[in-house]
């Protein structure tokens, strides 16, 4: 998406990012760009295929978000390509190359979030010229995950990575995760999905809980 939170459309076609999956369990998975035809929504295409080089190995990091801002990239991932059930974290780069097309390895670094324990799930959007990333907060891995959405966000006039302090969570749920911000209708909302109720969870920028 545009920094604005507008879609990524070129030539007709609205450019995505999708987890392909591999065989085994997150570590084998990894990270790909697709394009889905507005003429055809049936078309879909892969067109970029990402890996991310830390601790001096190449790993398929995946969920996350490519963000365009401006003449840059801002790409934000989950660090699930090492995973071993000993936390999780959001890592992020930024670069000038066209991540939109071919195969691409980049170097990353772990996002300063303002969290004590595990995250992943990033999205990245600037609202009213201040930088949002909405993410997952995960205590714990084993013997079960429980996970649920939260919110922070930079100081006006800040770098995306920069000064990030927590807007709120929502500590009542413990499968909640997929966390998108999104405008309806010229207000912002974060969007989630909870596994145990069953539903879609929409909260305002506070994390209250809307419906």
């Amino acid at each position: 998406q545009y920094a604005d939170g507008r879609p990524y459309i070129r030539d007709g076609k609205l450019y995505l990012t999708l987890t392909n999956a591999g065989l085994g369990f997150f570590q084998q998975a990894h990270w790909a760009v697709w394009t889905l035809d507005l003429a055809d929504p049936a078309k879909l295409e892969q067109v970029a295929t990402l890996f991310f080089a830390r601790d001096g190995v190449v790993l398929g990091d995946h969920a996350g978000q490519i963000v365009r801002d401006g003449d840059r990239f801002v790409l934000l991932m989950s660090s699930w390509g090492d995973f071993a059930f000993n936390g999780v974290h959001v890592r992020h780069t930024v670069t000038r190359a066209d991540v939109l097309s071919g195969v691409h390895v980049l170097p990353t670094e772990q996002l300063p979030l303002p969290t004590t324990v595990s995250s992943w799930d990033p999205a990245l959007t600037k609202i009213d010229g201040r930088w949002h990333i909405a993410f997952v907060e995960s205590p714990a891995q084993q013997p079960a995950f429980v996970f649920h959405p939260a919110l922070a966000a930079a100081p006006r006039g800040a770098d995306y990575d920069e000064g990030l302090t927590l807007l709120g969570a929502d500590v009542s749920v413990k499968q909640t995760e997929g966390t998108i911000l999104q405008r309806v209708g010229g207000r912002w909302y974060l969007f989630a999905s909870d596994g145990d109720a069953r539903e879609y969870p929409v909260y305002d920028l506070s994390l209250r809980k809307l419906g």
